[in-house]
């Protein structure tokens, strides 16, 4: 797969913030698959998750055909964190 991080010895996307990393990898996730067990509200709340970090993965995943778990809330998730972004730069 392109586009994967391979120094840390998983699958993540590259371009994830290091604090995003770190808790990701500390939380057992190591490819994208895992992601699908979980929401995207249940993401955000790992210490060091924020919305770039979150787009990157949720882009990634599309790209795969992967969804995050209980879609109805991710739309919502999705909406607020792109917001965030837009009004940080």
């Amino acid at each position: 797969m392109k586009n994967l991080s391979k120094s840390s010895g998983n699958d993540l996307p590259v371009g994830i913030p290091k604090p995003a990393l770190r808790a990701l990898e500390a939380a057992g996730f190591k490819n994208l698959a895992d992601f699908t067990l979980v929401s995207e509200e249940e993401l955000l709340k790992l210490h060091g998750m924020g919305p770039k970090a979150l787009r990157i993965i949720a882009a990634a995943m599309e790209a795969q055909g992967f969804l995050f778990a209980n879609k109805e809330n991710s739309d919502k998730i999705s909406e607020n964190a792109n917001q965030k972004i837009v009004r940080r730069e």
